[in-house]
């Protein structure tokens, strides 16, 4: 997990849980993002679970489920950039832009498509402007946009940006293409297919999508929930939540510290040592490397999102 700290050198599968925790799945084809939270409960009874990063039932991959108190930074976890492995067809174009719905249309696909998309790629890197399928969570008017498709009416959506930092293909092969797409929160890689096949004159459509990482969590490290749960070794992968953010955002505290965070008390002498520039969150640990306290910092106010009680492991918060 390139970027993280150390995971937890053992976690038995014996709920003997951190109590702020993520949890890297990997996600099948076919499950909903809430799907993945519902079979994961029985194994954190009590537990508030939620995930970031909603994956669609058609893609397969990386989906972060966060346990306790880190459930307060599902929205952070969101913003972190999304690496993907997205298969492409060109010469259909569907109403969903992806196989998932009903094909609209059919072109033959250039014979030089090859030699052009290298060009074609290229208007797609850096800061782009897109606009989200029809059939998407976008809410428009207060609605959400597949909700409008489906009563029959056609969503009026807005151009966006987006940022796309690296794109590149794979393979190629009949009227296919398999790229790695590395892009910011919101970008949507049906939209890309989409635009990739207008650009080459033939139309175009995602059919199939799998999510390789989230910021400094991988797919190669996560849970593969399509096993029996019997067979899951939950301890292996969840992470305690301070060992989630990235390098710079833990501060050691001394014992005093310690003692008046368990209270839910910021200490004053500490705030010399959070730079008002530093936004989001960061872990507060004791010289045990013990989780005190997770704080969420904007513009330099700082607010608590989790205080533990120390050895006992209950949330205050």
């Amino acid at each position: 997990m390139t970027g993280l700290s150390k995971r937890p050198t053992s976690q038995a599968d014996n709920n003997d849980w951190p109590v702020a925790a993520v949890l890297p799945v990997d996600k099948a084809v076919g499950m909903t993002s809430y799907d993945v939270l519902r079979v994961l409960k029985p194994v954190f009874p009590g537990v508030r679970l939620g995930h970031a990063g909603t994956l669609d039932p058609a893609a397969s991959g990386l989906l972060l489920v966060c346990l306790g108190p880190a459930t307060r930074l599902v929205s952070w976890f969101h913003t972190f950039p999304k690496t993907y492995i997205a298969e492409i067809l060109f010469g259909v174009t569907t109403d969903t832009d992806d196989l998932d719905g009903t094909i609209t249309g059919r072109q033959p696909v250039p014979a030089d498509l090859a030699t052009r998309l290298p060009s074609l790629y290229q208007q797609f890197a850096g800061v782009i402007r897109q606009t989200p399928p029809s059939v998407s969570a976008v809410k428009t008017g207060g609605r959400r946009a597949y909700a409008l498709v489906r009563a029959g009416e056609t969503p009026q959506l807005r151009e966006r940006s987006v940022t796309i930092h690296a794109l590149r293909q794979i393979e190629e092969r009949d009227q296919r293409v398999v790229v790695e797409i590395t892009c910011s929160s919101g970008t949507y890689i049906r939209s890309i297919a989409r635009d990739l096949g207008q650009l080459a004159g033939c139309g175009a459509c995602l059919s199939s999508l799998r999510r390789t990482s989230l910021g400094p969590f991988s797919a190669r490290d996560a849970l593969d929930i399509s096993q029996p749960p019997g067979q899951w070794q939950v301890g292996g992968h969840l992470l305690p939540l301070e060992s989630c953010l990235p390098e710079g955002r833990t501060i050691v505290v001394d014992e005093a510290e310690s003692a008046r965070l368990k209270h839910g008390v910021l200490p004053y002498a500490l705030t010399p040592r959070l730079p008002a520039e530093m936004q989001g969150p960061v872990a507060l640990v004791d010289g045990s490397e013990q989780l005190c306290a997770i704080i969420d910092g904007t513009a330099g106010k700082w607010e608590f999102v989790a205080v533990l009680t120390g050895a006992a492991g209950r949330s205050a918060r």
